[in-house]
């Protein structure tokens, strides 16, 4: 007698679920015009003394946009059981 493999059940995604995550990601975008201010501007912080190059504001940008979409891949991943 042979054993059917067992299914996987996946829950379908939510629409309010991808609302907020693209409102989210609205938000971020958006955040970080305010961030380059505060690095290249005169503000109370202070954080514009020495003024970072913009190659350097890229590159960490770069690396916390990879990071946060790793992170978010292997929530994915680890969700579809592979």
């Amino acid at each position: 007698m042979r054993m059917k493999p067992q299914e996987k059940t996946h829950a379908a995604p939510s629409v309010t679920r991808g609302r907020l995550l693209i409102a989210l990601a609205a938000v971020l975008w958006s955040l970080s015009g305010g961030f380059s201010k505060v690095l290249t501007k005169d503000t109370a912080f202070g954080l514009n003394d020495p003024r970072p190059a913009a190659l350097a504001i890229a590159t960490f940008r770069l690396l916390f946009a990879g990071l946060f979409l790793c992170q978010c891949c292997a929530d994915v991943i680890s969700r579809s059981g592979r």
